[in-house]
């Protein structure tokens, strides 16, 4: 189950016909509401301890054993990229609570996959570090086209005998930004395509589409997650 204060992305203001909405006020997110109602069950401490990995990586898994037979000598061997098998050393067989604590206190460096996080409510964008892009160019522009109308009074002359007429005459006007456009060399990362695009005055909704579409043509080397 899941209960708590609700974070918003947006909000609505005003009343009647005069009201301004940012964003989306009626979506939104419960930080850390989920409550476990039945917790797993505890197991009894054996001759062999089994190390399930959070988030499966090879390459997390391989320093991990790397640091514990440094530590502890040959005791530990990965079975797969989420499962290490760890054997209790001698001296800890009739202490093996204090061996789990042992390795509780061993500090390993995890191996991060490069992520993208973009919140389309919200304009929000989080970069992992340096993720990288290929040789690509970027071009963009905008187009808006804007249709008034405006509304003439005709007055008759005096002693004419017309009468007032109201005519309406619509006026059609565009606007086209120049196109501009960003050229990325090999090597270049995120961070340094965003900065160029803040430069250039994008907008983050303009990054995140921006973002998006480097993603589908394939010229984006990291995972894109949209929340």
């Amino acid at each position: 189950m899941g209960q708590g204060a609700v974070v918003l992305g947006g909000y609505a203001a005003g009343n009647g016909g005069n009201t301004l909405v940012v964003n989306h006020p009626t979506v939104g997110r419960i930080p850390n509401g989920a409550i476990v109602e039945r917790r797993a069950p505890s197991v009894n401490l054996g001759a062999l301890v089994h190390l399930q990995l959070q988030r499966p990586d090879f390459t997390t898994a391989s320093r991990v054993v790397d640091v514990l037979n440094k530590r502890f000598g040959p005791v530990a061997h990965a079975d797969n990229s989420a499962l290490i098998a760890v054997r209790l050393p001698a001296e800890y067989e009739k202490n093996a609570t204090e061996f789990i604590a042992q390795l509780e206190r061993l500090t390993i460096e995890t191996d991060r996959e490069a992520r993208i996080v973009v919140n389309e409510r919200t304009g929000t964008i989080i970069i992992g570090q340096d993720v990288k892009i290929a040789p690509v160019a970027i071009m963009q522009g905008n187009l808006s086209i804007q249709i008034e109308t405006v509304t003439n009074v005709s007055q008759p002359g005096q002693l004419s005998g017309g009468s007032t007429q109201v005519t309406q005459q619509p006026t059609v006007s565009t606007k086209q930004d120049a196109a501009r456009s960003i050229l990325l060399k090999q090597g270049s990362t995120v961070e340094e395509l965003v900065r160029a695009l803040t430069a250039i005055g994008a907008s983050p909704r303009d990054i995140i589409a921006i973002l998006q579409n480097l993603k589908q043509a394939g010229a984006l080397d990291a995972e894109l997650a949209v929340i």
